[in-house]
């Protein structure tokens, strides 16, 4: 009887090793699932650098975590469900009265809003925290950016003067590269002025076979809503979105050698996702609800460079 007991027990253990094993191989599949639509590896390698440098490591570790625990949520809203929905057939093919369809559609009038807000707003929450992830890379480029161009500013080593306003904009457009994989494409979103540098850029996008695609000025239906267009098409168009949504200053001495200089970047993130914007606390527009993200990264300026070529 003793040896019966210690083998169910054993059986038992094995049961729940597996069954744990089974969540947490497919919580990394729903994190994985969240993580690929924005990461490409040129972005993982940053994060893996941005890992080591003390002033980011937080930022990222708290989104990256933010992530991971909404993958938990997902994959246990999943299970829940599908638990629920597992019983609910084995109880009504064991009753010998079955419910009536008003009951079935009453329950499902009651499960159904709840449902979708839930999966909404973990979908949205995993979009933010991406934007948060994405911005504070992009705040580490920009900062980098300035510390080239900053000390051009004044100057004619470039070949013209440089003025400030161009070194926070070839910034801008370094933060924006790493920021655009989250940005949404829609027609507020693009609408900007845009500097010569930017064009440039755009115009060596179309002709290294980048087709820039046509915006609606609004969806028509939910799916266009989630960037359905090839990559081909959309990557002009989310570069611009988030060209537009993102302004980057500095402050501090860029010219005197052992100085440092603080850069700020400001990515307004809009969210797509319907129901959820004020659970969020984003700020309501015509074109939907926006939340601002905002890093800062500091440098410390090391040459003074020569105030003409040699």
């Amino acid at each position: 009887m003793g040896e019966t007991n210690t083998q169910k027990q054993r059986t038992s253990l094995a049961a729940h090793i597996l069954s744990g094993a089974g969540h947490i191989a497919m919580t990394f599949v729903i994190f994985g699932l969240f993580a690929s639509p924005f990461l490409s590896s040129s972005v993982a390698t940053m994060v893996g650098t941005g890992l080591s440098d003390p002033q980011i490591q937080a930022p990222l570790l708290k989104d990256l975590a933010i992530m991971f625990g909404l993958a938990v949520c997902t994959w246990a809203l999943l299970f829940v469900a599908y638990t629920h929905l597992r019983d609910r057939i084995r109880r009504q093919k064991a009753m010998v009265v079955v419910k009536t369809r008003g009951s079935i559609m009453t329950e499902f009038l009651i499960v159904m809003p709840v449902f979708l807000l839930m999966t909404f707003g973990l979908a949205q929450m995993g979009v933010n925290s991406m934007a948060g992830l994405l911005t504070t890379l992009g705040t580490f480029e920009a900062a980098r950016t300035l510390a080239v161009w900053g000390p051009e500013v004044g100057t004619n080593r470039a070949g013209s003067s440089v003025t400030r306003a161009n070194a926070e904009d070839r910034a801008r457009i370094a933060a924006s590269v790493v920021i655009a994989p989250v940005a949404p494409m829609s027609a507020g979103n693009i609408l900007c002025t845009k500097s010569s540098a930017f064009r440039s850029l755009v115009t060596g996008m179309v002709k290294a076979g980048l087709s820039p695609v046509e915006i609606p000025q609004r969806y028509t239906n939910f799916a266009s809503s989630f960037d359905n267009a090839t990559f081909a098409q959309r990557g002009p168009a989310k570069f611009a979105g988030a060209y537009c949504s993102t302004t980057v200053t500095y402050s501090g001495d860029m010219f005197s050698e052992g100085t440092e200089f603080n850069t700020k970047v400001a990515y307004k993130h809009k969210m797509v996702f319907p129901l959820v914007g004020l659970a969020f606390g984003g700020t309501p527009t015509a074109g939907g609800w926006l939340t601002t993200v905002e890093r800062n990264y500091t440098l410390t300026h090391h040459l003074t460079p020569n105030k003409e070529l040699p």
